[in-house]
């Protein structure tokens, strides 16, 4: 049994030692690293050349021979489109695996294929530790500090509107690889596109146990909280608003394009569900708040519902 390791490099040399070495420090040890560098200019492509030599064919280094910046999700469609194993997982590297991170993630992985067969595409999210810059604890909890709710990722109309994984925890079979790719349309967000498409076709399993350090800077592209407190809503209505319009019209690109791919192999409800999240940034305040109402497009949480059908 291998296990492909997804692995995009951006500028990220601070770091590149510290995740490495969580891997090297796993429980398991049948992984290898697929890895493609995206126009770094901090010294990234000696830190993977170091690390391709010590590895050898425990590592495979994907050319930029163009020389284009591909973005997150460009970078992710070529190295996954380059995997080759049964099983891979997303990896960022300036990210810190916990040591039992894989023997976690897959022995939810290979329950779930025993039960429906290796051939329904099948996603594996686990939670997170935040960390900042320098390594300092910001949160216990991704889901907490995000206010996300884990169970609710197999319903395709509130995955339209959040979802509760960051890359770095994802575990993917095949079969999701074989519906997803290409990825194509979007910058980020390589991490929404494959949990909508196992929602759409197969089955998402969030585990509550923090197996990722999940770190937290100025160059993150995924998800900050909506809303940091009640006071947020009370006192911050201009800052709140911003953030809402922006993870609106982020959905809805995202919706746009998936919907797009796969219109005629959504069931009824969730082509409906996708069409409610294109056209909610274009309608007035009141046909908004009806299309959220009616698709039931929440968030996970009651005080950003709140914040919703008071903002829109």
């Amino acid at each position: 049994m291998k296990i492909d390791i997804a692995v995009p490099t951006h500028n990220c040399a601070r770091w590149f030692d510290l995740f490495m070495d969580s891997l090297m420090a796993q429980e398991r040890q049948d992984w290898r690293v697929v890895t493609y560098d995206d126009q770094s200019h901090d010294g990234t492509p000696d830190y993977v050349a170091r690390w391709a030599r010590r590895l050898g064919p425990r590592m495979i280094v994907l050319p930029n021979d163009m020389h284009e910046n591909l973005g997150p999700a460009g970078s992710y469609n070529r190295i996954l489109q380059a995997t080759s194993s049964s099983w891979i997982m997303l990896a960022d590297p300036d990210d810190i695996w916990k040591p039992d991170k894989m023997t976690i993630s897959m022995a939810a992985m290979t329950k779930l294929e025993a039960e429906r067969g290796a051939d329904q595409p099948v996603v594996v999210i686990t939670d997170a530790e935040i960390i900042g810059d320098n390594g300092e604890l910001v949160a216990p909890s991704y889901w907490r500090w995000l206010r996300v709710k884990p169970r609710y990722v197999n319903q395709f109309h509130r995955l339209l509107m959040e979802s509760p994984a960051i890359s770095s925890t994802m575990t993917l079979n095949r079969a999701v690889l074989t519906r997803a790719l290409p990825i194509s349309g979007i910058y980020s967000s390589q991490d929404w596109w494959l949990m909508l498409t196992a929602c759409a076709f197969g089955r998402v399993v969030a585990l509550d146990q923090a197996t990722v350090l999940h770190r937290r800077h100025d160059k993150n592209f995924s998800n900050l909280p909506l809303l940091a407190s009640k006071r947020s809503v009370l006192y911050k209505i201009k800052s709140a608003r911003e953030r809402l319009a922006f993870l609106l019209n982020k959905n809805s690109s995202i919706a746009e394009v998936f919907l797009a791919r796969f219109v005629h192999e959504l069931s009824v409800p969730q082509q409906r569900a996708a069409r409610a999240m294109v056209s909610l940034v274009k309608n007035t305040a009141l046909e908004r708040r009806i299309l959220v109402a009616r698709e039931r497009l929440w968030f996970c949480h009651w005080l950003k519902n709140a914040a919703l059908l008071l903002l829109l």
